[in-house]
């Protein structure tokens, strides 16, 4: 017997919902209009417009709003990995309004760079792990033989 399982990565509608604020140009929490009124937040790629001619919303406005300066916003660090073919440590990161399965391993360097407080944060509440550890002593490492190299 075969079973056929659903796809993961199909579009599953649910709706209708209506956006009740911007946490950023791209992130929005929105609230469902059917009971339980449930509000969550969804990355713009996830929200499909209503198109209505009268007021001129037009899927042309979702386009802009992803390809505009447009980004993404950490929500969370869920592991980190030294990935051998790069040579370098990675973090896994949670997208603020992206699904889980939407995570990225991105690297420590560009995370630094990017939003060093949480990921000092994270380093710091996961101290205690081993992966965390190493990664937080071998980045400090690198820190200080670049200074030394400066002088």
């Amino acid at each position: 017997m075969v079973t056929q399982h659903a796809n993961k990565l199909a579009i599953n509608w649910q709706g209708p919902k209506r956006i009740v604020r911007a946490i950023s140009d791209w992130v929005f929490e929105v609230e469902s209009l059917n009971p339980p009124q449930v509000t969550t937040t969804h990355h713009v790629s996830r929200l499909r417009f209503y198109a209505e001619a009268s007021r001129g919303v037009t899927e042309d406005l979702l386009q802009y709003a992803l390809h505009s300066q447009g980004g993404h916003l950490v929500e969370a660090f869920r592991g980190v990995r030294f990935n051998e073919a790069a040579r370098r440590w990675e973090v896994e990161v949670k997208w603020l309004g992206l699904e889980a399965i939407e995570n990225t391993w991105e690297p420590y360097s560009a995370l630094q760079a990017d939003v060093p407080v949480l990921l000092d944060r994270y380093c710091a509440a996961h101290a205690d792990e081993p992966d965390v550890n190493a990664m937080a002593s071998a980045q400090s490492h690198r820190r200080r033989r670049n200074s030394r190299r400066r002088r």
